[in-house]
């Protein structure tokens, strides 16, 4: 009976481990299922991440490919309006020597004409005392 009892207490002691090991394994297992969700989650978000990366470095390279077309353009338009800011300063430049000549020309003409004026005048005084003394004749 001694023997019987001890045989159930080592029965009961081995159920009772059973059933430890059992809730433990049990334990274990929705541990490993959670954390293969969790694992199968974060590659799954590793995945749209990397896409995610792909599209942005195609944009990124878009985006300097046109940046680098608005540049080179932009250095275009700045060199023409150099040029042209260059050509308006020696047109002005030419336009002031042309004033400077011309006035120039007009001076001498009106010094000219000043100069006949005075001769003129000179001729007509002359022809008016020739008309007198022939008056006073």
């Amino acid at each position: 009976n001694v023997v019987d009892n001890s045989v159930q207490s080592q029965f009961a002691t081995l159920k009772k481990e059973s059933d430890v090991y059992s809730r433990s394994a049990d334990d274990a297992e929705r541990e490993r299922q959670r954390e293969e969700h969790h694992l199968n989650v974060l590659q799954s978000s590793r995945l749209r991440l990397e896409d995610e990366i792909r599209v942005a470095h195609t944009e990124l390279g878009t985006e300097t490919r046109k940046k680098k077309i608005l540049d080179d353009e932009k250095k275009r338009l700045m060199q023409t309006m150099d040029a042209d800011r260059q050509a308006i300063i020696n047109i002005s430049s030419e336009l002031k020597g042309i004033d400077a000549d011309e006035r120039t020309q007009k001076m001498q003409f009106v010094k000219e004409m000043e100069s006949l004026n005075n001769e003129l005048e000179f001729l007509l005084a002359q022809c008016e005392n020739q008309k007198t003394i022939g008056l006073l004749d």
